[in-house]
């Protein structure tokens, strides 16, 4: 009697195991919710947000994919003249799993657009093909510098992260950051004196592309399209000189939006300025930064821990200031002066930041 129960427990244990292969189980699907959100965020606003410089968007399209698939979609679009700068998507009915979230806002300007968005990933769908490696647009005759966006008009975001979907507590965050970086070169008259910026000259480390989506590497150094070229920045305009007035101290005499870029080997970015002196004893004396054939090296200042390194890199969405400094001093009733960066660093420095971050 004992062997025959046994037999017939081990043949019920058979048909139940068949059972559930004849009849799979349904996957476990949820609601994720994801937050998007430019730079500044809303609870920290102290003014108008900025539609041309990225600090808001009008229309932000979603993408889900696995395995370079797209899974799902999502579209929001505003009001032509309304912004934002968050907003928390709902996507429905999405399976449990790791997935990549890729993001685009403000899609419709396409100054920087190699092939449009519009005309791509707007009109792909859940099935189809994704390339997170597609490229911006080229540097090249026809575009030989990237253009600012235009009084009123919106900056391109871009944003990605990886989520993983539980069963709870399905929640996510991405920040739409600009693809492009901006430099700017301030002129700092500490003289008593009109002084004139006569040339500004940099090494070469304009990148010609950069990618739609960024790419680092496993140090956190951008990744560049291969056939990526460094060249020359946008020149300064040499016949038309900026002049800083005395009671003015501060200008901006030189600012340009560039892709991001990383140095071959690590070499450091530089930096040649001429600078010249009104005296009303003399015609414009001159003082030079570094030499027109190698320049001053240019120093990264970290804004959390005022740590300064080698400016070998620049990222996307990041904004560089460079400080000249322009001194006097008074020596038998001649005038002397000297122009340096050297607030850090004796040979100078570049003190950089996120946008409004």
């Amino acid at each position: 009697m004992r062997a025959r129960r046994t037999i017939w427990i081990l043949v019920l244990t058979v048909l139940v195991a068949g059972c559930r292969d004849r009849y799979p189980q349904p996957a476990l699907k949820t609601e994720l919710e994801i937050r998007f959100s430019t730079p500044v965020e809303a609870s920290l606003e102290t003014k108008a947000l900025s539609v041309e410089n990225g600090e808001c968007f009008h229309n932000l399209l979603v993408l889900l994919t696995r395995d370079n698939k797209i899974m799902h979609k999502k579209v929001w679009t505003s009001d032509p003249d309304s912004y934002v700068s968050d907003i928390v998507v709902r996507v429905p009915d999405v399976e449990v799993g790791a997935y990549e979230v890729y993001a685009y806002a403000n899609y419709d300007q396409e100054a920087w657009q190699d092939v449009t968005i519009s005309s791509t990933e707007l009109l792909a769908g859940p099935g189809d093909n994704y390339n997170p490696e597609r490229r911006l647009r080229a540097i090249s005759e026809t575009m030989p510098t990237l253009p600012e966006p235009a009084a009123g008009k919106s900056m391109l975001l871009t944003g990605h992260t990886e989520v993983t979907v539980g069963v709870a507590n399905n929640v996510g965050t991405v920040k739409l950051l600009r693809p492009v970086a901006r430099l700017n070169v301030y002129l700092n008259n500490h003289t008593p004196y009109t002084i004139r910026l006569d040339r500004l000259v940099f090494n070469n480390f304009f990148a010609n592309q950069a990618y739609l989506m960024g790419r680092e590497n496993e140090e956190g150094v951008p990744l560049l399209p291969q056939g990526t070229a460094l060249q020359a920045l946008p020149a300064y305009d040499e016949s038309a000189p900026k002049e800083v007035p005395a009671a003015e101290m501060r200008s901006c005499v030189y600012h340009t939006l560039m892709y991001e870029m990383a140095m071959s080997g690590g070499a450091p970015c530089r930096l040649y300025a001429k600078v010249s002196l009104e005296n009303s004893d003399t015609s414009y004396p001159s003082m030079e930064m570094g030499s027109a054939t190698e320049g001053s090296i240019l120093k990264r200042l970290d804004n959390q821990t005022g740590q300064a390194s080698l400016l070998t890199a620049i990222w996307r969405n990041q904004e560089l200031n460079i400080e000249i400094n322009v001194y006097y001093k008074t020596v038998s009733g001649v005038v002397d002066f000297r122009i340096d960066n050297t607030f850090w660093t004796e040979d100078g420095h570049v003190s950089s930041h996120t946008y409004d971050e």
